[in-house]
């Protein structure tokens, strides 16, 4: 009997931990998006900038320059909805879609017909993937009508290919443009990268500084490193994580012990971040 417990307990916990949202219109979050196409290239940012209510309606305000859009959440179903007009709220996003599930998105056609047109896009590719702020849930959606028009929706994020973080209305052919979100933060702490490299104006990746003493005598050195990465501590050093720039997990291994030499010659060059007991520091493998 006690086994069975033991067995529904865990199964219990495991099934709400994969069921666990992770909203995407939070206080402070700031989106980079890059652009290239027809009409030139370039960058531009995106925020949410606190909440306004509209007939009873709370909603998130989101700002481009001196534009500003509506969207609202719901946690419980988790979708995301923009408030186009007075008599027109879009659905945008619906994270509780699984492998093979359609949806409808309104999208408009700013190229040939001006005009709003319902597309059906259906889910081909569901995943959890690493990033820098979690696992989260990551989807590619394809239109029923025209396979090439694809969504990449991650959760907390948003769609990664895009005119823009959250909306999607762009059916133009490829050589209207080509948009991507390519980071996100919140705070001033950096909680998504595309790319190695690429950083938020104004950030620090993760919040972590490049240092190398951290909690109760812990130190990392050297950094940069190239085939030996030395971990000390006052206690024991316990549970060590390296993931690299996009949350990917690259290594990882629990030490019962005050020091610890991590083999790190196969990584490729570049930053990456050590997680010792929950805290987290930047060094740079050459």
């Amino acid at each position: 009997m006690k086994t069975k417990l033991l067995l529904l307990f865990i199964t219990i916990s495991v099934a709400a931990t994969a069921q666990t949202y992770h909203p995407t219109l939070r206080d402070s979050v700031e989106w980079k998006i890059n652009y290239t196409g027809a009409f030139g290239a370039g960058s531009f940012t995106v925020h949410t900038a606190g909440d306004t209510v509209v007939s009873g309606v709370t909603y998130k305000k989101v700002k481009e320059s001196s534009h500003t859009t509506l969207y609202r959440e719901d946690t419980i179903g988790r979708k995301i909805y923009i408030r186009r007009t007075a008599a027109q709220t879009d659905l945008l996003y619906d994270y509780s879609l699984n492998l093979n599930d359609s949806i409808a998105i309104n999208l408009f056609d700013p190229i040939i017909s001006m005009t709003w047109h319902l597309q059906e896009f259906k889910v081909d590719s569901v995943s959890q993937t690493p990033i820098l702020s979690g696992t989260r849930k990551f989807m590619r959606l394809h239109a029923t009508q025209s396979p090439s028009n694809v969504l990449y929706w991650l959760e907390s994020v948003g769609n990664l290919y895009v005119l823009g973080p959250l909306d999607y209305v762009n059916t133009c052919p490829v050589d209207c443009g080509y948009d991507s979100l390519v980071c996100q933060q919140q705070n001033g702490i950096q909680t998504f990268q595309l790319s190695p490299g690429i950083a938020c104006p104004g950030t620090v990746t993760t919040g972590i500084a490049d240092i190398t003493h951290g909690y109760a005598g812990l130190s990392i050195y050297p950094n940069p490193a190239h085939d030996v990465l030395h971990i000390t501590s006052y206690h024991d050093i316990g549970d060590i994580m390296i993931s690299d720039m996009i949350g990917r997990i690259v290594l990882s291994g629990t030490y019962h012990d005050t020091q610890a030499e991590l083999d790190i010659h196969q990584l490729p060059m570049g930053m990456y971040i050590a997680r010792v007991n929950g805290t987290s520091y930047r060094f740079t493998k050459e």
